[in-house]
């Protein structure tokens, strides 16, 4: 059924906790923020550099193939469409799980 369909498609890729942001700060890695930039602007994570998901695609020769690269959206979903592509390209690409709203939500719990 579904689940078979979804883990069929997804096995391709790598997963990334958000709790390893700060580390990969410190080592300059490839950060990208797939969402719009209009929420970029908005409100983004220090060291990610915006590349909205819309653009991805033509814009990978900002992506340095020796090196990890880490995608990060709204919600994990289409940061792992585009980890998974680019693995099945010869990429280490990670998908951040949960995304900016799972991330924002562990900000905030840290206040109280």
């Amino acid at each position: 059924g579904h689940m078979f369909y979804y883990d069929y498609y997804m096995r391709g890729c790598f997963y990334q906790d958000l709790a390893t942001i700060p580390t990969l700060q410190r080592q300059k890695a490839q950060l990208i923020d797939l969402r719009s930039s209009t929420a970029f602007e908005h409100a983004h994570i220090p060291g990610f550099i915006n590349i909205p998901y819309s653009q991805i695609y033509q814009q990978l020769q900002y992506i340095d193939k020796r090196y990890p690269v880490y995608f990060l959206c709204d919600n994990g979903q289409k940061s792992e469409i585009v980890a998974s592509d680019l693995c099945a390209h010869g990429y280490q690409a990670y998908s951040f799980i949960g995304g900016y709203n799972h991330y924002h939500y562990q900000i905030d719990q840290s206040l109280y």
